[in-house]
């Protein structure tokens, strides 16, 4: 929290283009974020972007030593790593659990009820 409070002072009087900028001169303009308001912000847009990184690696990684073929793919044409993250991305995204689903009828999915 130091250090972004830092950043933030930082940023008043070497302003940069970038998002904690325009945080920092909304505030500062007369707007309603409090020093606290804006910390809370970053640090959650913070903890987001990593949190998310990391779980895509994960997951990443995870795919490609589990699955031969994909593996094999990739040691066979390294050029497709940007496709294959671009499609973990949308098949195993990281952020699919951040909100919890819901079923809009009771169904049976393989022999158990959903509900």
């Amino acid at each position: 929290m130091r250090y972004f409070r830092q950043s933030f002072d930082r940023l008043r009087k070497a302003p940069r283009p970038g998002l904690t900028t325009d945080l920092v001169e909304t505030e500062d303009a007369g707007g309603k974020l409090s020093d606290d308001e804006l910390l809370a912000i970053a640090v959650t847009l913070f903890i987001a972007g990593h949190e998310t990184t990391v779980h895509l690696i994960s997951i990443g990684i995870y795919a490609v030593l589990s699955v031969s073929t994909t593996r094999q793919a990739m040691q066979d044409n390294p050029t497709e790593l940007p496709l294959l993250v671009e499609e973990f991305m949308r098949f195993y995204s990281p952020a699919m659990m951040a909100k919890p689903h819901f079923v809009q009828k009771d169904v049976d999915f393989e022999g158990d009820s959903i509900d």
